[in-house]
């Protein structure tokens, strides 16, 4: 037996094609400084910036609705996930040689 279930219990909300945390975090970061900068040409330049990196935030979340969200549990978490391989890891070896 099948049941039917509607897109909105199942997709995430996104706010303007991206999660809401880093959306309002451009849009307010941004706006700050378009109210602490005021000239035209940095108004300009700081509104180009932000939509540069909301189009970022949106072709992120395209592929992957949730990224930010794991992303940062990832980082509140990241003590337990410890990387076994030698280049990232923090834990690095010692080996002690002996001198005769």
């Amino acid at each position: 037996m099948e049941v039917q279930v509607h897109q909105s219990l199942v997709k995430p909300f996104l706010f303007l094609g991206g999660e809401k945390a880093p959306v309002l975090i451009n849009t307010l970061v941004c706006g700050l400084l378009m109210l602490i900068f005021r000239s035209l040409l940095s108004f300009i330049i700081i509104f180009a910036v932000m939509v540069i990196i909301h189009k970022i935030i949106g072709k992120i979340n395209a592929k992957e609705p949730q990224f930010f969200a794991m992303f940062f549990k990832f980082k509140k978490h990241s003590k337990y996930y410890i990387s076994n391989s030698n280049v990232f890891s923090n834990y690095r070896q010692t080996w002690k040689v002996k001198n005769d």
